[in-house]
């Protein structure tokens, strides 16, 4: 099976219909659906907000790479809304870690089995900033632009 295209060009397996999953508070952001798995993204102030749910292998792992990227050449700050996580593959692990550096990112908790899982078992579980709601991580990443 070949991994679904990236933004631009809309695969058999992706569509562009409500995601299964609770997106509440973020109706609004636009969705990308894969087989088990949704993808959205959205400008919040000085942030860009991913929002991930379902079954994260190698099908998405292409997908999410780009948001990361976006967020990287826009030098936005990266949140992460994980908690709807059932399975993450180590190289969107693997992603995450990279991004902490270049913009930053933060991630929303409650954080899911499958994230705490896999960075239980790289020894990563404490390597990333979380934040209860959106509004902190936004007004922590608010913050941090302003600079001292």
């Amino acid at each position: 099976m070949d991994p679904p295209a990236l933004p631009g060009t809309r695969p058999a397996a992706t569509s562009a219909a409500r995601c299964p999953h609770d997106h509440a508070p973020y109706t609004d952001a636009a969705v990308e659906r894969f087989q088990n798995a949704c993808v959205s993204s959205f400008d919040q102030g000085a942030a860009h907000v991913l929002i991930l749910r379902g079954v994260l292998d190698w099908r998405t792992e292409g997908f999410v790479s780009l948001h990361i990227n976006d967020a990287r050449s826009s030098g936005r700050p990266l949140v992460v809304d994980l908690s709807a996580v059932t399975h993450l593959h180590i190289d969107v692990l693997a992603q995450l870690l990279a991004a902490r550096h270049h913009p930053g990112i933060s991630l929303l908790v409650p954080l899911p089995a499958a994230f705490l899982r896999a960075a239980g078992m790289t020894g990563t579980t404490e390597s990333f900033t979380t934040h209860p709601r959106l509004a902190h991580a936004l007004r922590a990443t608010a913050e941090a632009s302003c600079g001292p």
